[in-house]
C-alpha cells in the first residue's frame, strides 16, 4: 500500500521495535507494549486517523506485538461520498416518493369522485339515474352499490309521497265539489 496508508511494526515487552515496515522506520511503538488500542491513533506518517489492531505471539526470545496500522483516509472520503449522495439523492427521492403516492392515491380514488359528481348532479326531479356500477367486491364496489340502493329507496319514498298526495287531493276534491254545489245552489 502507499506509505501513508499502512504502518507495520513488531516490537519486545519493552518497547524496542525488532522489525517495521519501510516508512516506519525508526519509530518509537506508535502504542505502548500490551495496552490494547480502543480509539483511531494520530497517523505518523500522514494527514488522517489510522485504525490500529495488535496481536501478541510468543517468539523463542519472548513475546512481541505486531502491530498493523491503516489509514482510515479511504473510509472518511467514502462516507463523505455517501453523505453527499445522501444530501442530493434523499430529498429527490422524498419528492419522487411523495408525487408517486400522489398520483396512485388520485388514481385509486377516481371512482370516488366519479360517484360524488354523479350524485352532486341527481336531483329530486331525477332520482331515477343511478351511479356507475364499479366492477368486484372492493369498497368501491359495495359503495356504489349501496349509492343506488340509497338512491332507489329515495326514488321509492318520492313516488310513494306524490301518490298520497294525489289521494289525498282526490279525496278532498269530492267534498270541496259537494260544498261549491251546494253554495251555487244556494
Amino acid at each position: 500500500s502507499d506509505d501513508d496508508e499502512e504502518v507495520v511494526q513488531v516490537f519486545d515487552a519493552a518497547g524496542t521495535v525488532l522489525a517495521s515496515s519501510p516508512n516506519a522506520r525508526g519509530m518509537r511503538p506508535l502504542v505502548p507494549p500490551g495496552h490494547p488500542v480502543d480509539e483511531p491513533i494520530d497517523n505518523p506518517v500522514g494527514e488522517d486517523q489510522m485504525v490500529v489492531v495488535t496481536a501478541m505471539q510468543d517468539t523463542p526470545t519472548g513475546p512481541v506485538t505486531v502491530l498493523d496500522a491503516r489509514s482510515l483516509g479511504s473510509v472518511n472520503d467514502s462516507l463523505y461520498d455517501v453523505g453527499r449522495e445522501l444530501a442530493i439523492g434523499l430529498p429527490i427521492l422524498v419528492v419522487v416518493v411523495a408525487a408517486t403516492s400522489w398520483l396512485l392515491v388520485r388514481w385509486s380514488l377516481a371512482p370516488i369522485e366519479a360517484m360524488r359528481r354523479e350524485v352532486d348532479d341527481i336531483s329530486s326531479a331525477d332520482l331515477h339515474r343511478r351511479v356507475a356500477d364499479v366492477p368486484g367486491d372492493d369498497e368501491f364496489a359495495r359503495l356504489s352499490r349501496t349509492m343506488n340502493r340509497m338512491l332507489g329507496r329515495l326514488q321509492e319514498a318520492q313516488r310513494r309521497q306524490r301518490r298520497l298526495v294525489s289521494d289525498a287531493s282526490h279525496e278532498l276534491r269530492t267534498p270541496v265539489a259537494v260544498v261549491r254545489q251546494h253554495a251555487e245552489v244556494a
